[in-house]
């Protein structure tokens, strides 16, 4: 599946900070870690491939360390964010997680569709 899974598990976050933040039961809260864990497990891994795809051979640990370092900062900043939000209210913090998860599957679809795009012209070109 590749890089066209990531719209899919973007789209099971939207669930994920409700699950976990509001009903306040075990089975919710379960279920929002198994979520978490398979959101990670595959933008871990097919993010990766795709840095693999983009980046040539001779620079791919420049592209690993680059993305990486994009990655782990833009997670310290939303978790700043989520902090002074979850200071002020749960329903603001749960708000913004659910429209940021939203955002990401929309970014998600619509590069996977320029990417379908780009292939189906290389490929007309080829012909």
């Amino acid at each position: 599946f590749g890089i066209r899974l990531l719209p899919y598990v973007s789209l099971l976050g939207v669930l994920l900070t409700p699950l976990i933040f509001l009903p306040h039961s075990l089975g919710s809260v379960a279920a929002g870690v198994a979520i978490w864990g398979l959101i990670m497990g595959a933008n871990e891994s097919v993010l990766k491939a795709a840095v693999a795809t983009i980046v040539p051979k001779a620079r791919r640990a420049w592209g690993y360390g680059l993305f990486e370092g994009l990655y782990g900062i833009a997670w310290f900043a939303g978790s700043v964010l989520i902090g002074l939000l979850i200071e002020k209210s749960i329903i603001w913090m749960v708000i913004f997680c659910v429209v940021v998860s939203l955002l990401a599957t929309v970014f998600y679809f619509l590069s996977s569709y320029i990417d379908s795009g780009k292939k189906l012209t290389k490929e007309k070109n080829s012909h």
